[in-house]
């Protein structure tokens, strides 16, 4: 079975997206708890 890469690519955004959005969040999260530590 060979699968187009133009597929692979869709499907490695749909496993990487979310994981990626997540790790924004934490960062994110982590950013602001710094800040408000910082004050």
């Amino acid at each position: 079975l060979r699968i187009p890469d133009e597929e692979k690519a869709k499907g490695m955004m749909w496993v990487t997206y979310p994981i990626i959005r997540e790790g924004f969040k934490i960062i994110g999260f982590a950013e602001l708890q710094i800040k408000q530590g910082r004050n």
